[in-house]
């Protein structure tokens, strides 16, 4: 690997790290707001993680899925009768999917 493509990574680091100190602006869901911290404290004291999942089963029967990378949380409503541990494995290949693509692009484009 060439000094550039490991200062390009080195940088690419640095931002993703940079990116998780920024602060978080506060959600309205009390609930919501304590999973997002749970999840982004998750990522920080384990930096080798891709990214931290949580879920909540609600009272009407649905879940709620809460899902962080690195500087960035969102929260998916999975609805009754979805299984909602099949509905995270469905996020999670296709994650890696793209994850994948992206790396096949980004070889594509390096001629190789």
């Amino acid at each position: 690997m060439s000094y550039l493509e490991l200062a390009r990574q080195a940088t690419k680091r640095a931002e993703a790290r940079a990116e998780m100190d920024r602060p978080v602006l506060p959600l309205h869901d009390p609930k919501a707001e304590a999973r997002r911290h749970r999840l982004l404290a998750r990522l920080t004291e384990h930096p080798g993680l891709r990214y931290a999942i949580e879920t909540e089963a609600l009272p009407d029967g649905s879940h709620v899925i809460a899902l962080a990378i690195p500087g960035a949380t969102c929260e998916l409503s999975v609805p009754p009768p979805r299984d909602p541990l099949a509905f995270v494995r469905d996020v999670i290949a296709a994650m890696d999917r793209a994850e994948v693509r992206d790396k096949s692009d980004k070889s594509d484009k390096r001629g190789g």
